[in-house]
């Protein structure tokens, strides 16, 4: 399935360049900087490659790879090009959840005044929630999109079914698994092939509170992937279950 939906996205990316077939061995005749940017953009209507507009400053925007072949725009139309920041794809997740509001993550809520005797005081400034913008994506896409997030979480066979098949709470994700190229302190394996565990999810799946983004990197065993476990975790924790 995931070999399948990679090649409907590169489809995708090679339509939007202007080539419509391919023939196996052939070069590619798409439009390389073009498509690269026309899926960037798309990319960061929801929060990726660009600023979150967290209330922090010095925020990173990940990393976006410079191309020297139009195969690598290909990777970049199914997520194996450009890196993201955790916070980027709890972004993401979030705005799938509220179905195409992209909402700036903040640390602050609201500042109080201490009083003399130490005490919590009136509130001096309520931090009002802040849209960065809005996804220009028909409602009807985003209920295919929420579909497909909850087949990942509830489909009988499927890698995240244990973790969330008979969870108590409707929980919708989806997995990732980025390949990726030892870097870390350990000299042995510097360079080795390993894989990024990544997920994200959002719950109560029909009105969304919590959204996660969980990224394990360098797993060098692609059998043991932690970040559903870790995302369950999470969830346990904010909803209450032991």
């Amino acid at each position: 399935m995931e070999k399948s939906s990679n090649t409907y996205m590169m489809k995708i990316a090679m339509m939007i360049g202007g080539q419509n077939s391919y023939t196996y061995l052939e070069e590619l005749s798409m439009k390389r900087d073009y498509t690269l940017d026309a899926l960037r953009g798309y990319y960061a209507q929801f929060g990726l490659g660009v600023r979150t507009g967290i209330d922090l400053p010095s925020e990173s925007t990940g990393f976006l790879g410079v191309p020297n072949e139009s195969g690598q725009v290909l990777d970049e139309s199914f997520g194996q090009f450009d890196n993201y920041t955790p916070m980027q794809l709890a972004q993401y997740a979030a705005t799938i959840a509220s179905k195409g509001t992209r909402y700036a993550p903040r640390l602050v809520k609201e500042i109080r005044r201490t009083e003399s005797d130490g005490s919590l005081g009136k509130v001096e400034l309520v931090k009002e929630p802040l849209i960065m913008n809005q996804v220009n994506v028909d409602p009807e896409a985003f209920e295919r999109v929420h579909r497909g997030f909850w087949a990942v979480t509830h489909d009988v066979g499927s890698r995240s079914y244990n973790n969330f098949g008979n969870y108590p709470v409707g929980v919708a994700g989806k997995t990732g698994s980025g390949e990726s190229f030892y870097q870390g302190e350990v000299k042995e394996i510097i360079n080795e092939a390993t894989t990024n565990s990544t997920y994200v999810a959002f719950a109560p799946y029909e009105n969304p509170e919590i959204a996660v983004a969980v990224i394990v990197p360098y797993i060098r065993n692609e059998s043991v992937l932690p970040a559903g476990d870790l995302v369950k975790a999470t969830m346990d924790a904010y909803f209450g279950f032991n």
